[in-house]
Formats: structure tokens, C-alpha cells, sequence
């Protein structure tokens, strides 16, 4: 996980979740709202086709790291739990990246204005 937020030596992806949670809550680092419509966003792509949820679970342990490097992306899928929780992550990380993306964005479309 490229986060910020937390540590990326906490085991698991549910300590990591938590962890992460509780570390952004405390510094105001993710809106109440974020969190919210991450946890909306997970509960609709658990209804995603199989193969396209297999490479977002995938994707979301690989960047998850250290703290994830143990958990089977089968295992995964099977437990509808360990998938939310990692359907979670990957729409924290999406979050995180369009509002990373935000401001080049701006950038980009004012940097052709005429002054």
C-alpha cells in the first residue's frame, strides 16, 4: 500500500485497515465522507466479474507490500470478510491517487491560458 497513513510492517490486511483508519481519523487525514464512499465503492465491486476482481485483489496485495506478502489472493475471494477489507484498501488507494492527480490536472488545463 502506498500510504501515508500507516505502517507497512502492521501483519494482515485487517490490522493494516484498521490501522490505517484510526491513524487518518486521528490526523484528519481522510475525510469521514472518503471513508464512506470507499466503503460504498468496496460493497459494489464485490459484485465485479471474477476475473476482474481477481487482478483488484492482486493489485491491492502487491501494494499492500510487506504487510500483505502472505495472503493468497484465493484465500482471498473465498472469505467475503478478507474481501471487503482488501476492496477497501484498493478504493482508498483509487482515492488517494485521483486526489494525487487532482492538482497536475488543474495544472495542466491552466497552464495553456493566456495571461
Amino acid at each position: 500500500m502506498e500510504s501515508l497513513f500507516a505502517r507497512p510492517d502492521v501483519i494482515g490486511t485487517a490490522a493494516y485497515i484498521q490501522q490505517l483508519e484510526h491513524t487518518a481519523r486521528v490526523e484528519g487525514a481522510i475525510e469521514p465522507a472518503v471513508v464512506e464512499r470507499a466503503q460504498r465503492a468496496a460493497r459494489a465491486l464485490a459484485l465485479t466479474p471474477t476475473g476482474r476482481l481477481t487482478a483488484i485483489v492482486e493489485e491491492t496485495l502487491r501494494a499492500c507490500g510487506s504487510a500483505c506478502n502472505s495472503i493468497d489472493t484465493a484465500a482471498v475471494l473465498k472469505n467475503p470478510a478478507m474481501l471487503q477489507d482488501v476492496l477497501f484498501l484498493y478504493t482508498l488507494n483509487e482515492a488517494k491517487h485521483r486526489r494525487a492527480l487532482a492538482p497536475m490536472t488543474v495544472s495542466a488545463k491552466t497552464a495553456d491560458v493566456p495571461r
